[in-house]
């Protein structure tokens, strides 16, 4: 993930069209640019969402794990909630991104 976080977006784009073209047998125009587009939002979430669950107090997790509560508890009773506001402000950035991805995607014939 790093690696595609890293690349610019254009250079992205470009990159993309081949499996653009084997996925959708078009590189031109709004639904092609949602090939790239997806690719280049899932990495920069996926960054934002580890790093708003690694902010989680390691604490809290050891006392759930002491009162016993099973892996998928611990994740829905005491990750999700402690690490809402980070999740919630990554979504904004991501979604706030994809607008200015958008644009550079009108560059290369994704319709803006």
């Amino acid at each position: 993930m790093n690696i595609i976080r890293s690349v610019p977006f254009v250079i992205l784009l470009v990159l993309l069209l081949p499996l653009t073209q084997l996925l959708l047998g078009n590189t031109i125009g709004p639904i092609a640019a949602s090939v790239p587009l997806s690719v280049a939002a899932i990495a920069f979430y996926a960054r934002l969402v580890d790093s708003a669950l690694r902010e989680v107090d390691k604490g809290i997790i050891e006392a759930a794990l002491a009162f016993g509560a099973s892996p998928m508890r611990i994740i829905c009773t005491v990750l999700l909630p402690e690490a809402s506001a980070g999740l919630l402000r990554g979504l904004t950035i991501t979604l706030v991104s994809l607008i200015g991805y958008s644009a550079m995607a009108g560059i290369v014939g994704g319709g803006g």
